[in-house]
């Protein structure tokens, strides 16, 4: 090799002066996707204007949306994770449309539901686990909900909140 060996070590060393704060960028940037600033990564969000765009979507058939879920059901948020299998909901209803609400939930105290640690920002706060306070004109129920994975057929419970004019429902299942 000829010229100055040294030379080449001074440039080798200017390169990688350029590339630290490259490096430095992306670990800051790794940490920050690992300590979860924001949604986590297999959190996926739906939104419906009625049960029939749910339907054609596929949306229940996937077992995010529970098939007891009136068919008077509309704007539908909702919101899975694929790791954990957690479920958030909310949509509106018409009062007198139960559905299968009927034969898969039973009304329960307030003080029997569990509720979700983690919840999307559209949640209310009074539902989250750790809310200072409850909704008491909410009616609590908790639900049986048959599943089917890889051929499986398995339970979950979930539970659901239906504010007093029976109009508008909260929905989730926790980590299993």
């Amino acid at each position: 090799m000829e010229g100055n060996p040294a030379g080449g070590v001074r440039k080798g060393l200017a390169r990688c002066a350029l590339a630290a704060p490259l490096g430095r960028y992306l670990v800051a940037t790794m940490l920050v996707a690992a300590l979860g600033c924001g949604p986590p990564a297999e959190d996926s969000e739906s939104h419906y204007r009625d049960m029939a765009a749910a339907e054609d979507d596929g949306a229940p058939g996937r077992g995010w949306i529970p098939r007891f879920i009136p068919l008077s059901a509309r704007d539908i948020t909702e919101r899975h994770n694929r790791d954990t299998n957690e479920i958030w909901m909310a949509f509106a209803k018409e009062p007198e449309d139960v559905g299968g609400i009927a034969t898969r939930c039973e009304e329960i105290e307030t003080a029997a539901v569990l509720w979700p640690g983690r919840v999307p920002d559209w949640w209310p706060s009074t539902l989250a686990n750790d809310a200072s306070s409850r909704d008491s004109s909410l009616s609590m129920l908790r639900c049986s909900v048959p599943h089917k994975m890889a051929g499986v057929r398995f339970r979950r419970v979930g539970y659901m909140a239906v504010d007093s004019a029976g109009e508008r429902v909260w929905y989730w299942e926790l980590a299993r």
